[in-house]
């Protein structure tokens, strides 16, 4: 039972260094899509422009400013969520005690529900053309990993919850 406890521990440590290192991935993604995808992003503004009334469009620039700013602040909670659920889980790991152990395994339910939510917007716009194909293809593996990493997570984390409570109850009958 100790053996597979400091195994769980392990997958702990591991998988939340992982978290950690995909919310920094996601966040460079979302920077790398907007800089590759700059000519559209700016064609789609300028055509939303054009169809615009004077009077809507001196609103645009603030509305937009404003936009991109929740934006900034939702990839930015994600991240801190990420780091959050991956420094829980690395402290859990290496057998310190955290007081809010259930608080990161809910989040660890949220971040697993993002990437199921992507991949199946993703599935669901389905394939243009092969090239389009090519393109989707790496962000689809990185979400199912991301997936997958978060559901071991979970399993891991409780796993460990359950291990140490047997281990403490059996530590507890032999001493009475």
């Amino acid at each position: 039972m100790e053996r597979e406890l400091r195994r769980n521990q392990n997958v702990l440590v591991c998988v939340g260094t992982g978290v950690i290192m995909f919310g920094f991935w996601s966040v460079i993604k979302g920077i790398m899509t907007i800089f590759l995808q700059r000519d559209l992003l700016l064609e789609t503004i300028e055509t939303s422009k054009q169809s615009l009334s004077p009077e809507e469009l001196e609103f645009f620039d603030p509305v937009f400013t404003v936009v991109c700013i929740v934006i900034g602040i939702i990839v930015g909670i994600v991240l801190l969520i990420r780091i959050y659920v991956g420094l829980s889980a690395r402290k859990e790991g290496m057998g310190r005690e955290t007081r809010t152990h259930r608080a990161y395994l809910v989040f660890s339910v949220i971040l697993a529900v993002l990437p199921a939510f992507y991949l199946v917007l993703e599935f669901s716009e389905g394939v243009k053309s092969l090239g389009s194909f090519l393109d989707q293809i790496v962000p689809i593996i990185i979400d199912v990993t991301s997936l997958v990493m978060t559901i071991q997570l979970l399993v891991a984390g409780a796993k460990v919850r359950n291990l140490k409570r047997s281990l403490r109850e059996a530590e507890e009958g032999r001493h009475e």
